[in-house]
């Protein structure tokens, strides 16, 4: 759990509850001062921290995830040559070379097809 998410977390664990569903909290920000007011916090304000933390730890999983993804397009695009220009968006100008390769590879086959039709292979000494 990230550091963000565990003190949201602490925030409303470990008060003295109420019926209602509320707690009675040390108010965060003075929590190793002598001397402290208790706040009472709703439950429905708990339910806000427990969401926000919970799509904190979701965010923070994407992220992971997007990172490894990120890191395999980069091999894709260095397979690639690396192509396009400084600042053009790697995914378009991956896509594009892509494309010209795919072009170049159906532009032999009809040329070598179109030989073979004429009979016009070069000949082996």
């Amino acid at each position: 759990m990230s550091e963000l998410a565990d003190k949201l977390i602490s925030l409303i664990e470990g008060g003295d509850p109420h019926m209602d569903g509320s707690t009675t909290q040390p108010w965060p920000k003075y929590v190793d001062r002598p001397g402290q007011v208790s706040v009472v916090m709703p439950g429905v304000v708990q339910g806000i921290i427990y969401d926000a933390a919970a799509e904190l730890l979701r965010l923070e999983r994407w992220k992971s995830e997007a990172l490894i993804v990120l890191s395999e397009w980069d091999r894709v695009h260095e397979a690639l040559g690396s192509p396009g220009e400084l600042g053009d968006i790697r995914a378009v100008a991956s896509l594009a070379e892509v494309k010209r390769l795919k072009q170049e590879v159906k532009d032999l086959r009809d040329a070598n097809a179109k030989r073979a039709r004429d009979n016009k292979w070069p000949t082996v000494l």
